[in-house]
């Protein structure tokens, strides 16, 4: 048992050596709180807490009119959905009757935080192809 304890008590203290001489504490710190990184996809997000978040560059009123578009070209029911001058958020079901809720939040007049979750716990993959069609229609909003 006690061999077990030296064990243990060595390996943290080797990972925090290397830790604070390779500079990951950062890293550790994102991973530690649940946040995931997407630096090797195509479109950067955040994951954590079941929630992507992406920011976009542009205008509210260009979001708004690729979200309705997003969500027919996925063919989503939409339950509910409310919208003011810097909020909008939808409530909708896919055709498996999963829930998805989409929120965007005017950050600046150009920019504009995508906040997507899939049912109650989150899914990383259907929420970046979410975002992926979300980021296309964004794109040819003229």
């Amino acid at each position: 048992m006690k061999r077990i304890y030296r064990v243990i008590i060595l390996l943290i203290a080797a990972t925090l050596v290397v830790m604070f001489s390779s500079g990951c504490v950062v890293a550790l710190v994102a991973v530690g709180a649940g946040a995931i990184s997407s630096k090797n996809s195509e479109i950067p997000y955040t994951f954590s807490d079941g929630e992507m978040k992406r920011v976009e560059s542009t205008t509210m009123d260009k979001a708004l009119i690729a979200l309705e578009k997003t969500a027919k070209d996925m063919k989503f029911t939409i339950e509910s959905q409310s919208r003011d001058a810097s909020n909008s958020v939808i409530e909708a079901k896919d055709s498996k009757g999963t829930k998805i809720n989409i929120a965007l939040e005017k950050v600046t007049d150009n920019t504009v935080e995508i906040k997507i979750k899939v049912g109650s716990v989150g899914d990383e993959k259907y929420s970046y192809k979410i975002l992926k069609t979300l980021r296309k229609n964004i794109l040819s909003v003229k």
